[in-house]
């Protein structure tokens, strides 16, 4: 008689999963939904193309894996959160369809079949970006902090074991629309911490990263001293980036006053490095010396014509919002403080008072749940 855990241990490796229908294909690999056969579940399979395959990427790799995938594997490995991605399962295995067509279409001596490797990670339905474009979507005030809330869980999770995420934006977040589950995506250009230079400005040794690359963070999503070229930044970056979001999430405007209603909108939606610094210095005002001493410093930091920071950001542009929903204003204004130095870490957001006392109350994951369905036709 074959148990149950019997069955279980034999569906190993491909044989486990039955591929269902292919979902997308990115720079460095193909994403499949697939049934895993020995519970049923759905899961989402990414195999993962070979370093040879992806050449016109720049990194490299290692064994034929790019370091872009190997990056990933280490942060799903490394971060066990509910609200960071994590790894079901991997294994190698050979394409067989895509092997023999290639050697049919070959006369020369068929070459090695060289093994694809496929990661494994539970099914999300859909993106942040699909149900903020969704214009059957509403999101209210509990259910954005609710997953608010579970952002800067994820975002937590990684900063408490010195990575990183460096892409936060809504295309990286994924939801789960039966559970109301927000999880944390694509770690290709995550990065682990570590001691800063010396004489590097008042911050922690868990703070830098060494001589890093500012060339990351989808662009709408980019914090002010990245665009300045600051190689030695701090998860400030991070933090920058959840607040560019929950912006996003935010209705806009007021209802006595129906000229400024506007749909959900990337805060920053802008074509180039230059207009969203002009963006920035517009809504936020100029870098001064007193608010932030060290940017004058940075690569390419260049004179604005002076700005003075808005008394009444973000309420002009966030007007119910803020009046109905307790501290939001507060909230949101510490993650976009132009200084790095002055925005709230990760741990200290999940204790602010936005959270812990404000009204209305957080929404409940069923409710997020309900709440998303409308984004994937449910």
């Amino acid at each position: 008689m074959v148990t149950e855990d019997h069955h279980h241990h034999e569906l190993r490796g491909r044989k486990r999963y039955r591929i269902e229908k292919f979902i997308s294909e990115g720079t460095y690999g193909k994403v499949f939904l697939a049934k895993d056969l020995s519970n049923g579940e759905d899961v989402a399979i990414k195999r993962l193309k070979t370093a040879a395959a992806s050449a016109g990427t720049s990194g490299g790799g290692i064994g034929g894996i790019h370091f872009t995938c190997i990056r990933e594997m280490k942060v799903m490995k490394a971060v066990h959160s509910e609200n960071v991605m994590s790894l079901v399962d991997v294994f190698a295995s050979i394409n067989e369809d895509e092997a023999s067509a290639e050697e049919s279409a070959s006369t020369a001596t068929p070459r090695h079949k060289q093994p694809q490797l496929s990661l494994v990670m539970k099914f999300m339905h859909c993106d942040l970006k699909k149900v903020l474009s969704s214009r059957n979507v509403t999101l209210s005030l509990p259910c954005i902090k609710a997953m608010v809330y579970q952002i800067v869980s994820g975002v937590k999770a990684l900063h408490d074991v010195w990575f990183v995420h460096r892409d936060l934006s809504s295309g990286n977040v994924l939801c789960d629309i039966n559970t109301g589950t927000l999880s944390l995506t694509d770690f290709g250009l995550a990065r682990q911490l570590g001691q800063p230079p010396p004489g590097c400005f008042g911050q922690s040794k868990r703070s830098f990263g060494g001589n890093m690359t500012f060339n990351v963070v989808t662009l709408w999503y980019r914090a002010p001293e990245l665009l300045f070229e600051s190689s030695y930044y701090s998860p400030a970056v991070d933090i920058w980036s959840i607040g560019t979001l929950m912006a996003e999430m935010l209705p806009r405007g007021e209802r006595s006053r129906p000229s400024t209603v506007k749909r959900r909108a990337p805060l920053f939606q802008v074509p180039s490095e230059v207009d969203l610094l002009k963006a920035i210095v517009e809504l936020l005002g100029t870098p001064s010396e007193q608010a932030w001493p060290e940017a004058s410093s940075l690569p390419s930091f260049h004179e604005f014509a002076y700005l003075p920071e808005p008394d009444n950001w973000p309420r002009d542009m966030f007007g119910d919002a803020c009046r109905e929903s307790d501290k939001l204003d507060e909230f949101l204004k510490s993650m976009l403080m132009l200084n790095p130095t002055a925005r709230p870490s990760s741990a200290e957001l999940l204790k602010h008072d936005y959270f812990t006392l404000g009204h209305p109350t957080m929404a409940s994951k069923g409710e997020v749940a309900k709440a998303l369905r409308p984004a994937v036709g449910g």
